[in-house]
């Protein structure tokens, strides 16, 4: 059994600096560490080889410092590992990378299984692994949390994805990336770090790999970092002062004074709960799945016109009950936006099983000029191949300028094979989309380096332009259903009919996960609550004000709640109208999940915090007294879930 494990070494943090002119890191003689997103795969990939034998070859990028980071996998059990260094891979984006390890693999004779990590706590893409399978041409399984099976023909792994999870069998040789640890990590041994100080380690450069210097590294890469700016969150935060029960008092009225109605005129002890005045929001879930009737079905369908290269393109992702997904609608909105700067249509890409097509009318109302159809029972489940198949075969017939994807477990795996197929960039996990008014290129803005900073990239010699685009970033249109449009009817290609991989089982989420991304009211907690049993404490006060429990990484990675509950920006994006973050330290990750929320109060020990500088409300002290005399007040639960989806 031939394993690989392809590994980043990051630099550390309080030395990293940024090169003024390609705005891409200097790597170049600063410390490095490995990627902490790979050491679960690390780990996985080391029990699999004491299970079933092998041998395991760990690979990395980067500048000659980073062999300290491959002698650690030598040290904790790896049995060789090759460094890929050259100048000339310097710069190098997703696609070049990728490109890049398929050529070391290539050259290795191939592998039986390759496993990475999620992603990179530098880049936070989760784009190598997918574009690596795809490079291979072999089959790929993303975030997965659990490997149940490896034999000399396949291997059977659960993937977590938003609302459930799935059981996949993948035929060898296959990718697999971990999603989060699975096992306890093994530190290194002593005969490990004596082997792993006189371990040769061999370099390998772009003439060895067969790689021409202009297709890797900044050449190569079909994105470029343009701008970077600092990202900074301050906010004016109301601190509250006195006794415990003249600041719950304060804070009851604080939150009247910020638009939300107390029931009783005085505050008394026994007042019921908070309601939020103005809840004349329109409710996304029910318009959503709004059923049409003779009066609102569109009466205009128009024929469908040649397609241009200034057409936007949303790539819709179903549900496992074949509804749209809210993320779609929010990419629509954005694209028509950007369409009528660049002159285009809006396009939803709407790919499914038989009735999928009942759908259009929904996409046409919230914003799609058009619908691309592919409607074949093969793809009545989301399966990598046969949709990045199905996907890349509709760009090349049509040749749009921009593509959009949702950042979602599914639209990151899906997008990144398409790119390879398509051969162009991708940029992840967008927050704000634009068209440059000069140059007409997608500028394309997202979180980088752990969401310090906010990085606006492009894709200037390489169409289509691509996105993931993080959930809830984008504001749902109010539906017209009267909007006239075009439907497509495409055939599913011959590429997209076979597929190495196939679900086997799949197991809803039963924690409630799709209902705090639509939670009104969310109380979160994080490692400054102690432990597993006080989140029932805070499930309390949710139920008292009618809303969810969320979670920071470090109370999920704790064991205290589930990942489905994770808030941030390896986690869930929410925008509830109240966010209460009890003992949450208030790193700029966590931030990116939650920093939209209407009003956020912040509770925690340390005045100094960074959740204060996100918070519109603070107070500082012991949280479990401040909620054990805010429960005293809001009494009994509420009868209605403070949810978007419930109907209020």
């Amino acid at each position: 059994m031939r394993l690989i494990v392809c590994i980043k070494q990051v630099p550390d943090a309080a030395t990293m600096r940024l090169d003024p002119h390609t705005h891409t890191l200097r790597r170049s003689g600063a410390p490095a560490i490995v990627n902490p997103f790979d050491l679960p795969a690390i780990e996985e990939v080391l029990r699999l080889r004491d299970q079933t034998g092998g041998h395991l070859t760990v690979l990395t990028m980067g500048p000659p410092a980073a062999e300290a980071a491959l002698r650690e996998t030598l040290a904790r059990g790896a049995d060789a590992a090759i460094l890929l260094c050259d100048s000339a891979f310097a710069g190098s984006d997703t696609w070049a990378t990728s490109l890049t390890l398929a050529a070391a693999i290539r050259r290795l004779g191939g592998a039986d299984l390759i496993v990475c990590g999620r992603q990179a706590s530098d880049g936070d893409t989760a784009q190598v692994g997918p574009g690596l399978a795809a490079q291979l041409g072999c089959p790929q399984i993303t975030f997965v949390s659990r490997i149940h099976a490896l034999d000399a023909s396949s291997v059977i792994a659960d993937r977590t994805l938003e609302d459930g999870c799935e059981r996949i069998r993948a035929q060898l040789p296959c990718v697999l990336a971990i999603g989060r640890q699975i096992h306890p990590v093994r530190i290194a041994s002593l005969p490990g770090l004596l082997r792993s100080r006189a371990a040769v380690i061999p370099r390998w450069g772009a003439t060895e790999l067969g790689l021409a210097p202009a297709d890797t590294g900044l050449k190569g890469s079909p994105t470029r970092v343009t701008r970077v700016t600092a990202h900074v969150m301050r906010r004016h935060c109301v601190f509250l002062t006195g006794s415990c029960e003249a600041r719950v008092q304060a804070l009851l009225e604080e939150m009247r004074g910020r638009g939300f109605r107390v029931q009783g005129s005085s505050l008394p002890p026994d007042c019921r709960q908070l309601e939020q005045m103005g809840r004349n929001a329109q409710r996304r879930t029910p318009d959503v799945q709004q059923p049409l009737t003779p009066e609102t079905r569109p009466l205009n369908p128009l024929p469908p016109p040649p397609s241009t290269p200034r057409d936007i393109w949303v790539v819709v992702e179903l549900d496992e009950s074949g509804g749209v997904r809210e993320v779609a609608l929010e990419l629509l909105a954005a694209a028509r936006t950007l369409a009528a700067k660049t002159g285009g249509a809006a396009c939803a890409v709407l790919l499914g099983g038989p009735g999928t097509s009942a759908s259009a009318a929904l996409l046409r109302a919230h914003g799609a000029d058009g619908v691309l159809l592919i409607e074949d029972a093969l793809l009545a489940q989301f399966q990598d191949e046969r949709h990045a198949a199905a996907v890349a075969g509709l760009i090349a017939q049509h040749g749009p300028g921009v593509v959009l994807f949702g950042a979602t477990a599914v639209g990151r795996s899906l997008a990144a094979r398409v790119a390879v197929a398509a051969r162009t960039g991708l940029t992840a996990d967008c927050t704000a989309l634009d068209i440059d008014a000069v140059s007409g290129n997608l500028l394309q803005t997202r979180p980088a380096f752990g969401g310090n900073l906010l990085a606006t990239i492009v894709t200037a010699g390489h169409r289509p332009q691509m996105a993931t685009v993080r959930p809830r970033v984008m504001r749902v249109a109010a539906p017209d259903w009267t909007r006239p449009g075009w439907l497509r009817h495409e055939a599913l290609p011959d590429a997209a009919r076979t597929a190495l991989a196939v679900r086997i089982g799949y197991e809803a989420d039963a924690s409630g996960g799709t209902l705090l991304a639509d939670a009104d009211v969310i109380v979160a907690g994080g490692r400054g609550v102690g432990n597993a049993l006080a989140f029932d404490t805070l499930r309390r006060v949710a139920e008292s004000l009618g809303g969810e429990v969320g979670a920071s990484r470090a109370a999920v990675e704790a064991g205290w709640m589930p990942a489905s509950r994770q808030i941030g920006q390896t986690g869930r994006t929410v925008r509830p109208r109240l966010y209460l973050a009890c003992g949450i330290s208030g790193q700029i990750q966590h931030l990116a999940g939650m920093s939209e929320a209407a009003t956020v109060v912040a509770i925690d020990r340390d005045p100094e915090a960074p959740i204060f500088n996100c918070a519109h409300i603070g107070i500082v002290g012991d949280l479990h007294e401040i909620l054990a005399e805010l429960l005293s007040r809001l009494g009994p639960p509420a009868v209605t879930r403070g949810s978007r989806a419930s109907g209020q």
